[in-house]
């Protein structure tokens, strides 16, 4: 249990120092964070959430940077607080990333897979304003519920796994692609199966 408690203090200080850092680590992308800040701020303002640059479309999409504006009505407009949002998306996709590691494998695995998406330069990035966070939370919500259900041998639990595929679409564009190779992967080897 000691270890325990000072690993949760030691990420507990790690955490402070990159909420810290975060106006200036990562480094500032302007054409990404500067054109998706807008989607939370147009929403603020009353609009629907929108592009302030260029409105070229995508309002279907984009969704994702709703709760970051309910947010951001809550503790200011900035660019330091929609990092800190993006960071705390971060911290959820490892909370969910946690039992489903675990279900796969064990504690110990499931808590070294945590540590290094804490750790790691692609978790740092996605605490940039961008909606690859989003994405892969939806993602990882659908391969979470998928394991579900293949447990329960439950056909509502897969839909509501492709749902959650679906919802990937309101956060990013990506999911267009990586939604259907997710599901292939899962589903067709179990397919192919069945005709050997």
């Amino acid at each position: 249990k000691w270890v325990l408690g000072i690993g949760a203090v030691v990420a507990v200080l790690l955490l402070m120092l990159r909420v810290n850092a975060i106006a200036v680590y990562p480094h500032h992308i302007p054409t990404d964070e500067s054109w998706l800040l807008g989607w939370p701020v147009a929403w603020v303002r009353g609009l629907y959430p929108n592009d302030l640059l260029f409105f070229n479309g995508g309002e279907d999409v984009f969704h994702y940077f709703v709760p970051m504006g309910i947010w951001m009505q809550a503790v200011g407009m900035g660019f330091v607080q929609a990092r800190i949002y993006q960071l705390l998306m971060t911290l959820v996709l490892m909370l969910l990333t946690y039992p489903l590691v675990r279900r796969l494998y064990d504690a110990q695995t499931a808590f070294l897979a945590v540590v290094m998406m804490f750790s790691g330069a692609v978790t740092v990035l996605a605490s940039t304003i961008r909606h690859d966070v989003g994405l892969a939370i939806m993602l990882t919500l659908s391969y979470g519920i998928y394991q579900i259900a293949v447990n329960r041998d439950d056909a509502r639990l897969h839909f509501a796994a492709g749902v959650f595929v679906g919802f990937g679409l309101f956060t990013h564009y990506h999911s267009i692609a990586l939604g259907p190779a997710l599901m292939l992967a899962l589903y067709a080897p179990d397919y192919v199966a069945r005709f050997k």
